[in-house]
């Protein structure tokens, strides 16, 4: 009994361990993301601050 517990346990761990994988992929995809949106941005911001002038 004690060892299927143990197995069931460091199975859990796993599974967690590649669930924390997966979120911290899937953060780190939306902050690139992010990033690319708001260098877009700024350069759209750029441009029409010289059209504006």
């Amino acid at each position: 009994d004690f060892a299927i517990c143990n197995e069931a346990e460091s199975v859990a761990v796993e599974a967690k361990v590649v669930g924390d994988g997966r979120v911290s992929l899937a953060e780190e995809h939306e902050s690139k993301k992010e990033k690319a949106f708001h260098s877009h941005a700024s350069k759209l911001m750029s441009a029409i601050q010289l059209y504006t002038l």
